[in-house]
């Protein structure tokens, strides 16, 4: 919930001051190592076929993959729209 709401209030500053970007960005970064972390623990924890098996698995996969990919590549047209969801 805390990540939705950080994603939320990002949004709603149109051109945040330097300071409140470093926060979220900090944020961004603090969310997606944690979820990757979860992740990674889940798929030690049920190993490889009842991790695929839950298809909510897979789509914490997608999830956690696109913010990786965010914040490796940068600006991506559609990540922060993909985000909110």
């Amino acid at each position: 919930f805390l990540c939705f709401l950080a994603n939320v209030l990002q949004t709603e500053f149109q051109n945040p001051s330097s300071s409140v970007a470093a926060i979220f960005d900090a944020l961004e970064t603090f969310f997606t190592v944690a979820f990757a972390l979860e992740l990674a623990v889940n798929l030690g924890a049920n190993f490889l076929w009842r991790f695929a098996s839950d298809p909510w698995n897979w789509f914490d996969a997608v999830v956690v993959s696109v913010s990786l990919v965010s914040l490796v590549v940068g600006s991506l047209p559609g990540v922060n729209a993909l985000r909110l969801v």
